[in-house]
């Protein structure tokens, strides 16, 4: 009996060691996976001069940074007061204002600084492309603002324009291509190539010989490009008001017809002498890049 167990447990080692040889082995097989190393990025050595101007570009950028970056800021909170004071103007004369001229003045009443506020007859209207019926999206934009549908509709029908606008295509675009959605690059086709040719030769031609070839009518439909842009028809800042019950739907109509607005023609510290404007304009700077913004 105790020969028989001691045989057993005999048998049961070398099963496991049968075992263990087959899982080496199947170890042995196996591919060893690495992860592939990073590209080295090649060094360029610039020579003295070269030094120094690769420094300036650096310093200047640097700096530039940080200035615009509070430019930025500031434009940011100034936007919303000006336009108040737009819409407010719009809304009092139902009428285009005229671009006002801001001013700030010193204690004693002289201007210290002043610019003028650009309102511009050119407009930021966003409608996305895989809307289909782009009268109702509007009209249920529209609606969002508190205009009624009867006013909606005649609101769309007299100042928006929803037909296709017909151009040509760049010559970039026609001899190698375009960048689509999520910046992927879209190679121009070759019958597209060959037409951006034709073009680019029918452009730079005076006359003489050899005549340049005429496109054929496929490569007309190829250089031209449809946008379904929506634009507002000319003088539309002018009456926008009168289809507006409050001032407030007036706002909410602006934001989406957005007029593009701006500060320009600035003048800065009037009437003083130019050391003092750089006096001024070195404390400020100090100011801006010792506060991180």
């Amino acid at each position: 009996m105790i020969m028989s167990i001691k045989k057993a447990s005999n048998a049961r080692k070398n099963i496991m060691s049968g075992a263990d040889v087959l899982k080496n082995i199947g170890n042995s097989n196996k591919k060893i996976v690495t992860k592939p190393s990073k590209s080295v990025k090649w060094e360029i050595v610039l020579d003295d001069s070269d030094l120094l101007i690769a420094e300036h570009f650096v310093e200047a950028k640097s700096v530039f940074e940080k200035f615009e970056s509070n430019l930025s800021s500031a434009k940011n909170e100034l936007h919303p007061i000006m336009q108040d004071f737009l819409i407010e103007e719009m809304w009092n004369t139902k009428s285009r204002p005229r671009n006002p001229l801001v001013l700030l003045k010193r204690k004693d009443g002289s201007i210290e600084h002043s610019f003028q506020y650009i309102l511009c007859d050119t407009f930021n209207i966003k409608c996305p492309d895989e809307v289909q019926d782009r009268l109702e999206y509007f009209m249920d934009l529209l609606a969002q603002c508190g205009l009624s549908d009867k006013n909606s509709k005649t609101f769309l029908e007299n100042e928006v324009c929803f037909e296709p606008v017909h151009g040509f295509k760049t010559l970039n675009a026609l001899l190698e291509g375009t960048f689509g959605k999520n910046r992927a690059w879209i190679e121009s086709t070759q019958e597209e190539k060959v037409a951006g040719l034709k073009l680019s030769s029918l452009m730079v031609w005076r006359g003489g010989h050899p005549i340049p070839e005429p496109l054929t009518e496929k490569e007309n439909v190829l250089i031209l490009e449809m946008t379904k842009s929506v634009q507002v028809k000319a003088g539309f800042l002018q009456r926008v008001a009168g289809y507006c019950k409050t001032k407030e739907q007036l706002r909410l109509v602006l934001t989406i017809f957005k007029p593009t607005m701006y500060a320009s023609h600035l003048d800065f510290c009037v009437g003083e002498s130019q050391d003092e404007i750089n006096k001024r304009q070195n404390k400020i700077a100090k100011r801006i890049i010792s506060s991180g913004d």
